[in-house]
């Protein structure tokens, strides 16, 4: 097995030099920087995460927060979609993924307070919105790191991608107006009543209430 003694004797630095260039240390010049790491590539080296993690006190693990819903509704090709895109962008960085899912939130509560005090996971994204959602408000007071899908709730500052649910709405509206000769779609909206819903109820709202 390749290690860091290996990267540094080949590059001709000091093992805490190598260390530092493969860390993206600012102290580290970028001729050094980029020197280590070409060799690193070369070698085929791999980092040792777990002694990383031991030293910073959290996992190079991005968890992954589905909304509190059965398990036959978490095939969803949205879900499936996020999850390759957010699996892509981690594994460039160096991150792996782990996901959190319960029936009721007070089960997927239980799971990300596991992940949190026990697998040391300090980074997530949250694939839904709920207000006085308390996933959210537990994220929020241990002061994690996390983004939300969709529109946050209103009064923080969370940080969030908005995927305009309302475009959405209108446009898979039109779809069926356009090239199914629907005269009259119903919207169909699920019980708990999701932000996410709420959204697309409104661009649907737009396209047939012209």
């Amino acid at each position: 097995m390749i290690t860091i003694r290996d990267v540094a004797k080949r590059a001709g630095v000091s093992v805490s030099t190598a260390s530092r260039a493969l860390n993206n240390n600012p102290r580290i010049s970028d001729t050094t920087r980029v020197k280590v790491r070409k060799i690193a590539d070369k070698l085929g080296y791999l980092p040792n995460y777990n002694a990383k993690n031991l030293t910073l006190g959290k996992a190079n693990v991005v968890g992954v927060i589905f909304p509190p819903i059965d398990e036959d509704s978490q095939d969803n090709p949205f879900y499936i979609d996020m999850l390759r895109g957010i699996n892509d962008s981690s594994l460039s960085h160096n991150f792996v993924l782990s996901v959190a899912m319960g029936s009721t939130t007070a089960k997927l509560l239980q799971n990300v307070k596991s992940m949190v005090q026990q697998a040391k996971i300090k980074s997530f994204v949250v694939l839904y919105t709920d207000s006085n959602d308390s996933v959210i408000k537990y994220l929020r007071q241990q002061q994690l790191d996390f983004v939300v899908i969709g529109q946050p709730e209103e009064g923080y500052a969370d940080r969030f991608v908005d995927n305009d649910n309302v475009a959405a709405g209108q446009a898979a509206t039109d779809y069926l107006i356009k090239h199914f000769s629907v005269k009259h779609p119903l919207f169909v909206q699920s019980e708990h009543k999701w932000q996410y819903e709420i959204n697309r109820r409104l661009g649907y709202e737009k396209k047939v209430c012209k």
